[in-house]
């Protein structure tokens, strides 16, 4: 039986599962008959909108249970779906090799949170994981290889592919709200990781300092926007240098702002070098 026929079905018993015990009024109006799509539009909106925080978790854990079935029965079935799921974000790499889906959960705080799943092909072995966990300090986030359970959260949002064999990776580029006055974004890395059999975080980074790094991540002030992006015909990254406001401690995401210069990375001979002080043309395109 196709994948996305028989999920209508494994939804909808879950979904009333959990409406018996939080109350049906709770809940937003879920049809059995409706295709997979349908239901899947409504489970995923609940997530980010649904006005009880308590239900809005119940349906998180719905959303996971069914991606984790997709991605390891009919992961084309959900690529398929990505444009009406527009509060998921469903990133591939090149030949699908990688299928990773994120996406935000507001907590009752108004603090957001993140869901993750990640599926994950290397020669015969398939690898499908929640990424999960909490975040620790940046420092400490920066310097060292991340198993999937040890996730600081984040909504993803491009995916690029580099190197070969061995030292292929995949760096993903993220965004978070890391308090209700400071925002991040994220440049890290998914590889294969032969010994340990599974996937891990990390990529082969370079710092301002020249130090190797697993991965880079810049807090700036709420109400500032940072860019972050990937120029593909001058096959780098690129983002907005961050200073702090005048007078402000330097390092404290709540003063950083951008200052219109830019800094960057370029992949080479298996490393991704740091640019300083990049020419600005075309960057806030």
């Amino acid at each position: 039986m196709n994948p996305l026929r028989s999920l209508t079905k494994q939804i909808f018993i879950i979904y009333l599962l959990f409406s018996s015990v939080l109350g049906f009024a709770q809940f937003p109006e879920f049809n059995a008959n409706a295709d997979v799509k349908s239901n899947l539009q409504v489970i995923a909106d609940s997530v980010l909108h649904h006005p009880d925080a308590s239900v809005r978790w119940k349906f998180h854990e719905i959303l996971l249970e069914q991606l984790e079935i997709l991605l390891w029965e009919d992961p084309d079935g959900l690529r398929s779906l990505a444009d009406s799921l527009p509060t998921l974000s469903i990133l591939s790499s090149k030949g699908h090799r990688i299928v990773l889906v994120s996406w935000v959960v507001p907590n009752e705080d108004n603090i957001y949170h993140y869901g993750g799943i990640l599926r994950f092909e290397k020669g015969n072995n398939l690898h499908v994981q929640r990424l999960t966990g909490q975040s620790e300090t940046q420092k400490a986030l920066s310097s060292r290889m991340l198993h999937l359970n040890e996730w600081y959260g984040a909504l993803y949002y491009d995916i690029i592919q580099k190197g070969r064999g061995k030292s292929k990776h995949y760096v993903v580029l993220g965004w978070d709200q890391f308090t209700p006055t400071a925002n991040r974004k994220i440049i890290d890395g998914i590889r294969w990781h032969d010994q340990l059999e599974q996937p891990v975080l990390e990529a082969p980074l370079e710092d301002a300092k020249g130090n190797e790094v697993s991965r880079m991540i810049f807090g700036y002030r709420e109400d500032a926007s940072m860019s972050l992006r990937y120029h593909p015909k001058e096959k780098r990254l690129v983002w907005d240098h961050l200073t702090p406001i005048r007078g402000a401690p330097a390092g404290m995401a709540d003063f950083m702002v951008p200052d219109f210069s830019y800094d960057g990375l370029k992949y080479k001979r298996g490393r991704w070098r740091f640019l300083e002080n990049i020419a600005p043309e075309n960057e806030r395109e």
